[in-house]
């Protein structure tokens, strides 16, 4: 892999829409985790106002969206070392804080059912909680979903760093039929067929691996990579999700593809509205920290201070976006600059010292061979 210029793992061009997408994903999920169990989370006068079922199909949105940009900075990326400082930093800062805040805010709100012991809160800053050799609860319920976008980056990372991405049609057939043989065992061998640990450890992240798969299509459409092999991957995608899931989650999947459609043929510009942009640029933060502090501030809202169902889920809405807000312009975006920052300076040291170092093994090389003749 070469290595002659400084990193910019920062450089890909953003794709508007799909910011706009990834708020419209967050907004979804949250008002699912707000609504949709409000039954059995809450004991309540009052019904909300309405509910949304589908809304946790959000999910699958985003790891379609992921799949698409993550093999766009891949292509972009000048070693392995640009993409781990690229992930680290998107991930890492705002998700350390964002524990603290849901740490401290159930623990403030005293909601015994959403508390969890020291240990699970120092293990959930690796990211890797759900790992059967360190296993702990989430802080929060919607980590999970960061521990499959985690596999899913380690799994590219080593198609890079292998240069095998050229061959990335057969890789992701070859994930679709590990998780194919997966379900299998499952369903006809019980639950459990693989192992405590293994099923502990990868269950969420086979049953996952079609969005990515089609996200990686969608985006090898889009810049004209073999596109009729990326297209057959696509529907081997949609076929595997056909096994794997209830139906809703194939509507999902048209859906997202519907949508990357209409962005990627320039028709998706009604997207591209002030506050859709801002929920996009909120979207990861807000994801991080909504659902148990929320929850738990409804709660309290409704039980201490008797206020409506659509009165607390409003207020805890309103909270959510506000401390996302503030997390991702105080705290994401700056440590996303530093890291990043501080990663392309120690690159141009480090390509100002290569030079250096060529000279001194060339002097030393003509000493030896002038003591040798």
């Amino acid at each position: 892999m070469a290595d002659q210029h400084p990193a910019s793992p920062h450089s890909s061009p953003r794709i508007g829409e799909l910011d706009a997408l990834r708020g419209i994903a967050a907004l979804a999920v949250v008002l699912f985790h707000y609504l949709d169990r409000y039954d059995e989370l809450h004991s309540h006068v009052t019904e909300p106002l309405f509910y949304i079922p589908w809304g946790a199909r959000g999910v699958q949105l985003f790891f379609v969206i992921s799949g698409f940009v993550i093999f766009m900075t891949l292509q972009r990326a000048q070693r392995p070392m640009d993409f781990v400082v690229s992930r680290f930093s998107r991930l890492y800062p705002g998700y350390w804080v964002a524990i603290l805040v849901t740490t401290f805010t159930v623990q403030a709100l005293e909601v015994g059912y959403y508390q969890r012991p020291m240990l699970d809160v120092v293990l959930n800053f690796t990211m890797l909680q759900k790992l059967s050799v360190i296993p702990a609860d989430d802080i929060e319920g919607a980590y999970w979903t960061l521990y499959v976008e985690l596999w899913f980056y380690v799994a590219m990372l080593a198609l890079f760093t292998l240069g095998l991405l050229r061959h990335i049609e057969a890789f992701l057939l070859l994930g679709l039929g590990m998780a194919l043989v997966w379900w299998a065992g499952e369903e006809w061998g019980g639950g459990g067929f693989w192992g405590w640990n293994l099923t502990t450890t990868f269950e969420l992240v086979f049953n996952q691996i079609p969005f990515f798969v089609i996200g990686i299509g969608l985006y090898r459409i889009h810049v004209g990579e073999r596109p009729r092999m990326a297209m057959l991957i696509i529907l081997a995608a949609l076929a595997c999700i056909t096994v794997l899931h209830p139906l809703e989650y194939l509507g999902a999947a048209l859906v997202s593809i519907a949508a990357f459609a209409l962005v990627l043929t320039g028709r998706a510009g009604f997207l591209r509205q002030p506050v859709l942009i801002w929920l996009g640029a909120i979207s990861y933060s807000l994801y991080l920290v909504h659902n148990f502090a929320g929850r738990a501030l409804i709660l309290r809202l409704q039980e201490d201070a008797g206020w409506t169902a659509n009165a607390s889920v409003g207020a805890a809405l309103a909270a959510s976006l506000l401390i996302a807000t503030v997390l991702t312009w105080g705290v994401e975006r700056p440590a996303q600059r530093l890291i990043r920052r501080g990663y392309a300076a120690w690159r141009g040291r480090a390509g100002r010292a290569q030079p250096d170092l060529a000279k001194v093994g060339a002097k030393v090389g003509a000493k030896v061979g002038a003591k040798a003749g």
